[in-house]
Parts: structure tokens; sequence; C-alpha cells
């Protein structure tokens, strides 16, 4: 993915995936929600396993759509092993 310019905006998530603590830059943050269990719902079959295996489930509150990403799908078994050494 190109590189993109930082701005006041710009934020690093810290992420923990497969035990590994991460930091991941993203373009901005506008709210940073706690779901329970029952709020959040399986991954809809959409037949495209390409996309789909990164989705981990939806969650509608207040009509709006929140799609919960499989932070486990992020890495790659090539990215986990550079984290090793």
């Amino acid at each position: 993915m190109p590189s993109c310019e930082k701005d006041d905006l710009t934020r690093i998530m810290m992420l923990d995936v497969k035990g590994y603590i991460i930091g991941v830059l993203v373009d901005t943050v506008t709210e940073v929600i706690d779901f329970k269990d029952s709020e959040i719902e399986s991954t809809p079959d959409v037949n495209n396993s390409n996309t789909s295996i990164f989705i981990q489930g939806i969650a509608n509150i207040n009509n709006e759509l929140h799609i919960l990403v499989n932070l486990d799908k992020l890495l790659t078994e090539d990215d986990l092993e550079l984290l090793e050494t």
C-alpha cells in the first residue's frame, strides 16, 4: 500500500494479533466502541472468500453498521515470522 501524508488526524492503533502487539498507522479514528458479544452477528455469506476471511462479524448499533475485522487474518505467516526475528 502506498504511503500517505500524515496529518493531525493520523493515529496509531495498537492491536493484539496472535499474541503480538503491533502498531498500525491509520488515517483517523472517529470513535472507539466496546461491543458486547450479544451485539455481534456472524459474517454473512457474500460468496467472496478473498475478502470475507477478513471479516469477523458485524454489529448494527443505533442503525449504524459496523464491520469487525478479523485481526488474526490481518498478518500472513511471513509477517509473523518477521516479528519473531
